[in-house]
């Protein structure tokens, strides 16, 4: 009698040819099966990274820090921070679409590089945000205000925008990120003002020439501008888009005034490249989800500008996502804000 595995039996010919691939399939996969989950299970055993596509000392990158220290003991390996700023945090986040799926190298996402530039802000955009990722949670998002060099001759909105009128082209605006660039494009339209953006690769280096009267205004964070502001080094005149916690006295834009922008306010998320596992990306979800309920992350998040994103799914986040790109198109269309693909960072010093 011939073995079901002899290939020169003729009885194996025709349908029961291709019944007997498909058993050795569905014998493979449940290897491969068995197999995986074994390896998920023990997920992680080596360092994980999470790419931040800014600057240190960035907002994103002082929370992946924040976020990084709690991640690392709940899943009892190292959590390194990598810093890949550029191109309105493309070079960083196309970094991360490129990588092993493999739940070692996390991106800690903003509206920059998955809503604005998606949606027609960077012309030469090498990769897809809603299917070069596996988005895994969103943690926070932020708001942002109109801060000037502490030197300027102005003290509040009215003030600033009577200098700025009594001298076209004469003054700078300062732009490290999607935020502070569409920001001064909307403020130079509704003030009716004629400002020159002067770009960088990110905030911390934008508000260190701010700081040194290279450029004289920006729309920056609370994170990364309230500091400054505390300590004389810079003035703060208005909200973009809403109070916040950190200067609840500071009124916005609108109520100085200044009506009529739109909302181009940041958020965080993470996200792993397509195909990680999702026993890894449930995995990541759960432990950063429980982090961002503990009260000493959520008194030091609120205490640093962040507003706290609650609970979410993966399904959730890829939802914002395209709601996001949405937006940030009708952002683009309503206040003609031109691409920025091609514009590279002017530097300073």
């Amino acid at each position: 009698m011939a073995s079901v595995c002899d290939h020169s039996d003729s009885r194996f010919l025709g349908p029961e040819r291709l019944v007997r691939a498909l058993f050795l399939g569905v014998c493979a996969l449940a290897l491969w099966w068995a197999t995986a989950g074994t390896a998920f299970a023990q997920y992680p055993t080596k360092p994980i990274r999470i790419v931040v596509p800014y600057s240190a000392g960035s907002s994103t990158d002082i929370l992946a820090r924040k976020i990084g220290e709690p991640l690392s003991r709940a899943m009892g390996q190292p959590v390194l921070i990598e810093n890949k700023a550029g191109a309105n945090s493309t070079l960083g986040t196309e970094f991360v679409a490129k990588a092993p799926n493999d739940g070692y190298t996390l991106l800690l996402g903003t509206n920059a590089g998955f809503a604005a530039s998606p949606a027609g802000l960077w012309l030469n955009l090498r990769y897809d945000a809603l299917n070069d990722f596996a988005p895994v949670i969103q943690v926070a998002s932020i708001y942002h205000m109109l801060v000037i060099n502490a030197g300027m001759p102005a003290d509040n909105l009215k003030d600033f925008i009577a200098l700025l009128k009594a001298s076209p082209g004469k003054y700078n605006f300062a732009t490290g990120n999607t935020a502070s660039f569409a920001y001064g494009e909307m403020f130079k339209k509704v003030a009716g003002v004629d400002i020159v953006q002067v770009p960088y690769k990110s905030s911390p280096e934008a508000i260190a020439d701010l700081i040194g009267g290279r450029v004289q205004m920006m729309f920056t964070d609370p994170a990364t501008g309230v500091p400054r502001i505390r300590a004389g080094q810079l003035k703060v005149l208005a909200a973009a888009e809403k109070r916040n916690a950190m200067l609840p006295d500071l009124p916005t834009m609108q109520e100085s005034g200044v009506p009529g922008f739109g909302d181009a306010s940041g958020w965080f998320a993470f996200f792993a490249p397509a195909g990680t596992p999702r026993p890894v990306v449930d995995r990541l979800n759960r432990e950063i989800g429980i982090i961002m309920q503990d009260p000493e992350v959520r008194q030091w998040m609120l205490g640093s500008g962040y507003t706290i994103a609650g609970p979410n799914t993966p399904e959730q986040l890829a939802a914002y996502i395209r709601a996001q790109i949405e937006s940030w198109k009708q952002i683009i269309r309503d206040f003609k804000i031109p691409p920025v693909g091609f514009l590279q960072p002017v530097p300073y010093g």
